[in-house]
């Protein structure tokens, strides 16, 4: 949004890196319903922003850094600290999530995100349940609308605390995370860091932390299962980051750096 005249998130649209006119995405999230002030907005920001000489930008991901570097921040500097989790409170531990939904029996692919909305990518997984065998069921968590009558997708609204994510995490055999499009999915680090198996779509950012041998093109229902199965029923040495790549001790020890590097400059 820093460099884009309207959108959070430009997808299929490169009018960013030429000045916004005539925006084609007005009612994207931030919605306008009425008067687009895209092109004005870029404009502005461009003024603001682009003369500055002491800015450093700091990108979550490889991704976003490349977009940036196309835009009109590219005269700055701009470096990549990826995000990082607690792996204190985001580790595999004893579960008790099948027993309590009756699934003790069943190879579980966990969806999950805060608010299901188009980019998420809910659809793909409504796909993926009509191929599934009768011992595969997906656990979709989080906020949506949509009522689910698939018998082999349990929905859980959201969760209470982190403890209960952490079981849910760890009771699961794999986590497929289907948005179409992600800057540096949080989620995909928790999952990793209890020691779940992370399939993503090879998009944004979604797939720099996870296993390269398990990310599949956007919307490409089939190999998502085919990984999946991989991981079922194969005896596949799924490659998890180390700890210390993925923990917030290491992000804040970038930033503290990068601060005093500022202050010595």
């Amino acid at each position: 949004w820093l460099f884009t005249g309207h959108c959070a998130i430009p997808l299929s649209c490169s009018k960013w890196t030429s000045g916004c006119a005539s925006c084609p995405h007005k009612r994207w999230y931030p919605s306008s319903f009425v008067f687009s002030r895209a092109e004005k907005n870029y404009q502005l920001k461009q003024e603001l922003l682009k003369p500055i000489s002491n800015i450093t930008i700091v990108t979550p991901s490889n991704y976003m850094n490349s977009k940036v570097s196309k835009s009109f921040l590219n005269n700055h500097r701009i470096i990549t600290i990826n995000n990082g989790i607690d792996s204190k409170i985001f580790k595999r531990k004893l579960s008790f999530f099948r027993k309590k939904y009756n699934l003790c029996d069943k190879k579980i692919i966990l969806c999950i995100t805060n608010i299901w909305s188009e980019t998420k990518g809910l659809r793909d997984i409504i796909k993926l349940e009509k191929i599934l065998s009768s011992n595969e069921i997906i656990v979709v968590v989080g906020k949506t609308n949509m009522k689910f009558k698939n018998k082999k997708i349990v929905h859980i609204n959201q969760t209470n605390s982190l403890s209960e994510l952490v079981d849910i995490y760890s009771a699961c055999d794999v986590m497929f995370n289907s948005s179409q499009f992600d800057n540096y999915p949080t989620v995909n680090i928790e999952a990793l860091s209890c020691g779940c198996p992370v399939i993503a779509y090879d998009s944004g950012g979604s797939s720099e932390i996870i296993d390269k041998r398990f990310s599949a093109p956007v919307g490409d229902i089939e190999a998502v299962y085919k990984l999946i199965k991989k991981i079922f029923y194969e005896n596949i040495d799924y490659e998890f980051p180390k700890e210390e790549d993925i923990s917030k001790e290491n992000m804040l020890s970038k930033y503290i750096s990068l601060i005093n590097e500022s202050k010595n400059s």
